[in-house]
């Protein structure tokens, strides 16, 4: 149960995340469609560098 609350717990806050970041991005005149691409590229970019930060810090 508490593993299944904490999964709910993080899908929710990425999400907020992502409607905040494009809200942020539309008050800052961007349209609609930009504001959702330039959102997933951050998104896509906060995955490259995690995925490189765990290669990197592999310890042999």
């Amino acid at each position: 149960m508490a593993c299944n609350l904490r999964l709910f717990c993080s899908v929710f806050t990425v999400q907020c995340g992502m409607g905040r970041a494009i809200e942020a991005l539309r008050t800052h005149a961007w349209s609609e469609t930009a504001a959702f691409e330039g959102e997933l590229a951050g998104y896509a970019l906060c995955y490259v560098l995690s995925y490189l930060y765990f290669l990197l810090s592999k310890k042999p």
